[in-house]
Order: structure tokens, then C-alpha cells, then sequence
């Protein structure tokens, strides 16, 4: 999910203006703080060690307008699961300004330790006179 601003913290998202699908600035080029937040599943192998998220930004013609950032973490082991509870690790990021420059689709590409993707589209439009 996109949003304007977010955070995790003990399990929870803490989002403003969540499901972000359009931005429309007053002019371009334009600085607009976007958060990403990913709820993973991290399977028992995969526990306790090392990961590696990479954010790459794309513009309308597929450039690359920044990344790929590289944000390595540790999933923690899940304590007191209820059963039938799945072992989440909730991810927030934000980024405080990413410039756009023209209108049209974009996408923030997130992959997790090279092999899993997520797509997050969004799209940059005019304001209307």
C-alpha cells in the first residue's frame, strides 16, 4: 500500500492518507513524500536472519527516477502467536521527497531478497482549472 506518511510499530501500521493511487501537485517538478508499508509473511527458516528489501522508483516511459535503495532488516520471531495467526512483520517506509517531473503511470518496484516482487502503482496527474 502507499500512503503520505507511515510507520509500524508492535505489530500495527500507523498510516496517513493510506491507498494512495493519484497525486496531483500543484506544478511540476514536484517533491511528494510517499511511504510504502508491506505486511510480509516470513516463514520459520527465514527467521532471525538477514533480508534485504530494494525500492526502485519508475516513471511513465520506465526510467528510473531513484533507487534501487537497499534497506537490509531482520524478521524477529513472532512471540505469544494465537493460533491460527499468520506471523507477519509489518515494513513502513517512508520517502521524505521523491521529485516528479511529469505526469502519467509510475511504479515503486519493491523486491525482497531478490526474488520476491511487489508492484505499487500510482499515477501523477494535472490539476484541474
Amino acid at each position: 500500500m502507499l500512503a503520505d506518511a507511515a510507520t509500524a510499530i508492535e505489530g500495527k501500521f500507523y498510516i496517513h492518507g493510506g491507498g494512495l493511487t493519484k497525486v496531483t501537485p500543484p506544478r511540476l517538478p514536484w517533491l511528494q513524500p510517499l511511504a510504502i508499508c508491506i505486511d510480509l509473511e516470513v516463514q520459520e527458516l527465514d527467521r532471525d536472519s538477514q533480508h534485504r528489501i530494494e525500492i526502485t522508483v519508475f516513471g511513465p516511459d520506465h526510467e528510473v527516477l531513484t533507487g534501487p535503495d537497499l534497506h537490509p532488516f531482520t524478521a524477529p520471531r513472532p512471540v505469544d502467536l494465537a493460533e491460527g495467526e499468520k506471523p507477519a512483520f509489518h515494513v513502513a517506509m517512508t520517502h521524505n521527497g521523491l521529485t516528479l517531473k511529469e505526469v502519467g503511470p509510475h511504479v515503486i518496484r519493491v523486491v525482497l531478497d531478490d526474488r520476491e516482487q511487489i508492484d505499487l502503482p500510482f499515477a501523477v496527474t494535472h490539476q484541474r482549472s
